[in-house]
């Protein structure tokens, strides 16, 4: 009997190491479809010289320490200048830093959605600045609108930040 159990537990576990091996190959699959596809509708995203691009987005982390309990949304305007180069201009507040800032700074946008960025955090108070530098990505829902994901290097503060946000090309 005992080894009747074991034989059986044996084909169940085998059965479902398969299971989760064929799920996991399933879902490699479809994510990289998923991302392909995201990908290709990343290049009709208009990023034309003239056109705008107007993000509200907010701090998902924060090293040094998170920033879970610190809201920091943030909006932002972008003009591009040239094909795939904007230059833009945004407005952050930060609550645990208790102060609003400007971020003006630069886009490009070497292929597809990806983009790398500069800008410099600058306080109304106009006490300090801050600049960081980053890479990010557009995942496009549309020819208009887009999830954005970046991550930012500020050097002053030594920090990285992870932002989570909306995008609207014009």
């Amino acid at each position: 009997m005992v080894a009747i159990n074991m034989l059986l537990l044996k084909l169940s576990f085998n059965n479902t190491k398969k299971l989760n091996y064929m799920l996991k190959k399933i879902t490699i699959a479809l994510t990289l479809v998923a991302g392909l596809l995201m990908t290709v509708e990343a290049q009709k995203i208009k990023k034309d010289q003239g056109n705008v691009q107007a993000n509200f987005g907010f701090d998902v982390y924060r090293t040094p320490g998170s920033s879970f309990g610190n809201i920091q949304p943030s909006l932002d305007l972008n003009y591009f200048a040239a094909n795939n180069f904007a230059v833009g201009l945004g407005f952050n507040y930060s609550s645990g830093l208790k102060t609003a800032a400007l971020e003006p700074g630069v886009r490009l946008y070497p292929f597809g959605g990806m983009f790398l960025r500069t800008r410099a955090f600058v306080p109304t108070k106009f006490n300090w600045i801050d600049v960081s530098a980053g890479l990010g990505y557009d995942w496009a829902l549309s020819d208009k609108w887009a999830i954005e994901t970046n991550a930012d290097y500020y050097l002053r503060s030594k920090s990285t930040v992870l932002r989570m946000g909306i995008a609207l090309f014009l």
